[in-house]
Formats: structure tokens, sequence, C-alpha cells
């Protein structure tokens, strides 16, 4: 099977899965029915947290996804945050990045997978440990961190799966885009937990202050990670100039240039 048929394949996969898997979800636990404010709200913070994404190269960006997904699931549900999850990808990629509808819907369709899959770890995890009626605490550190990491995997096994089988990154742009991945979902980790111990242990007044606090905290770190990627961008391409204005063939630095090209 040639690589361009696997990500077809992998695509159409997407494509219909995923919303296959969603409703599922949706069926087999209908509290979402009775969430309606929740769902709204989590939908909102997905676009707009999605929507204000932060590129790393041609084909890869930063969000904060994991974000909406990671604290909607432990505070609200799974239903619920699955559902905001793939309507807010939706929204985010169509409406605002203007990205075609199928499109759109694979994304929405990998979320939702990563998500569930991870989420079935935490829940096995918790029922092997008999803690399935304890509530959020500190017993549940093993499953809350089997959790995160699963995510994280899974997610970014699905969104670079077609870039690695095409063979789109290099070694030194797969390292660029690893390092900034760690650096993002830490503070996505950060962020959460932040979330889930206010929702949990102080009164409703409070969660707004950390809200307030928690966005202004992101949108300084969206910009840090701006700034740094673009001065590492700047930085290859003034080493690449000199590299090109030396003492090599033009075959070269076509080639050169040519492939920094497809990078940016």
């Amino acid at each position: 099977m040639t690589a361009s048929r696997m990500i077809t394949l992998y695509s159409r996969a997407l494509l219909y899965g995923g919303p296959v898997l969603l409703g599922a979800v949706l069926a087999a636990d209908r509290r979402w029915m009775s969430q309606p404010l929740e769902l709204l709200f989590l939908t909102a913070c997905c676009v707009g947290l999605r929507g204000a994404q932060i590129p790393l190269s041609k084909y890869s960006y930063l969000t904060q996804t994991g974000l909406v997904a990671l604290t909607g699931s432990l505070l609200v549900g799974l239903p619920a945050t699955a559902l905001a999850i793939a309507a807010g990808t939706v929204g985010a990629d169509w409406a605002w990045q203007r990205k075609t509808p199928s499109a759109a819907v694979i994304n929405a369709g990998r979320e939702v997978v990563a998500l569930v899959a991870a989420f079935g770890v935490y829940a096995a995890l918790v029922e092997a440990l008999g803690l399935a009626a304890s509530g959020l605490r500190v017993e549940l550190l093993l499953p809350l961190f089997a959790y995160a990491i699963a995510y994280f995997a899974l997610g970014r096994i699905l969104f670079y799966f077609s870039l690695i089988l095409r063979a789109k990154l290099e070694r030194g742009e797969r390292m660029f885009i690893l390092r900034y991945e760690c650096i993002s979902y830490g503070a996505t980790i950060i962020a959460g937990g932040t979330i889930v111990g206010t929702v949990v242990a102080w009164p409703p007044e409070v969660w707004g202050i950390v809200g307030v606090l928690i966005a202004f905290l992101g949108l300084l770190l969206k910009g840090m990670l701006d700034e740094a990627i673009s001065a590492e961008e700047l930085n290859k391409i003034h080493a690449m100039e000199a590299v090109i204005t030396s003492n090599i063939s033009l075959e070269d630095s076509f080639a050169r240039i040519e492939g920094l090209a497809h990078r940016l």
C-alpha cells in the first residue's frame, strides 16, 4: 500500500469514524442533555483557544484545545466535553481559520478520538484501582497522570501521523516541533490543574478571578512563544543566507532555498 493511499484511508477513518464515535458516546451517556450552559461555555472556550493557534511550520501549529478537553472531561463529563470539542474545532477551523469543511470535520474527528481514547485509559485505571466513587482526590494522581500522558501522546501521534508518513518533517524540524509541543502542553497541564483545583476546592466567587488570571497569563505565554518561534525561524534564515552566499554550487543553493521555503 502506498503512502498516499494510506493517508487517504486515514483521513476517511477520521472523517467518518470521529462522528460515529461521538454519537456512540452521546448515546451511551446522556448527561450532556441536561448541561446546556456547560456545553455552550466549553464550545466557546474551544473556539477561542483553537482559533488563536500558534503556527510552528507550514504543516504544524500549537493550540490549547487540550485545556478544554482535560478540564471539561473531569469537571463536566466526557459526553458534553467531546461534543463541545467537536463543535468548537469545526467552528474554529472552518469559520476562523478558513479551512475546508471536510478538513474541519477530520480535525474534529481526530480530537474526539484522542479525547475518548485517553479518557478510556483514565477510566480503566480508576476502575482497576477501585477509585470509581472517590471523586477528585489525591488517590487519583496516578490515573490523572496517565490520562494527561495518554491524551498528549495520542493527540500528537494522530496529528503528525500523515506528516511523518509523507516525510514532510526534517530531523531538525521534528526536534523544534517537539520542544514547543512539550512547552505548550506543560502550560496546559499547569493551567488545567489550577482550574480543576479551583473548581473543586474554592467557591464560585473565586472562579472568575482565577479565570481572568489564567487568561492573562495565557495571552502572555502566547506572545512569548510567538516571539521565540519567530526568532528561531529568523536565525535559520540568516544561517541559510550565510551558507548560500558562501562557496557552494548554485544547484545546492537552490536546493537549500527550496527546502527552507517548504518549511516556512
